[in-house]
């Protein structure tokens, strides 16, 4: 891939252009081979996903969580324990609700992450803060999670008019 000048010799200013194309063409190859291997995704995209997929999640069973709590029935003023403990010995309103539960504190948790990482300059009190809502968001998972799924419907102790009706069958 030199280029000759008439007597056949290659001069000295194709030798140094050739030199330079074929770097060049290795180096072009380097980049497009870097180009085909498949990038795994940064955590701020994997944030950013599961922020509008949380998103379009929590709208869907914040209204079923409406529409079947509120809108059906007696509306606000039937929701005392009574109802709640027989929503919630049902196992498909207690994942419903824990889904929701989870949906809503990590989506909570994930965009407060990014207003810390946006505004908060010092890394020492950006690392403390993380803590803090990493805990946060862990103690209401935990503390809600154990409400949801250890809640004795017909506590012995309580008043006959807060209980649900399949508490005296």
């Amino acid at each position: 891939m030199t280029t000759t000048i008439n007597q056949g010799q290659p001069s000295g200013a194709a030798v140094i252009s050739d030199a330079v194309a074929s770097d060049a063409s290795e180096t072009v190859t380097k980049r497009t081979a870097r180009k085909t291997r498949r990038l795994r995704p940064s955590r701020e995209s994997v944030g950013w996903e599961f922020m509008r997929v949380s998103g379009a999640f929590l709208i869907a069973l914040v209204a079923f969580h409406l529409i079947t709590n509120v809108l059906m029935g007696a509306g606000v003023r039937q929701i005392n324990f009574a109802f709640v403990a027989g929503k919630w010995a049902s196992p498909f309103s207690q994942i419903a609700t824990f889904l929701l539960l989870v949906l809503t504190v990590t989506h909570g948790a994930n965009g407060v992450r990014s207003v810390i990482q946006d505004y908060v300059r010092n890394s020492s009190v950006s690392r403390i803060l993380l803590f803090a809502l990493y805990a946060l968001a862990a103690a209401l998972l935990l503390l809600g999670g154990l409400v949801l799924f250890t809640l004795d419907p017909c506590p012995p102790a309580a008043p006959a008019y807060l209980l649900p009706d399949f508490c005296f069958s």
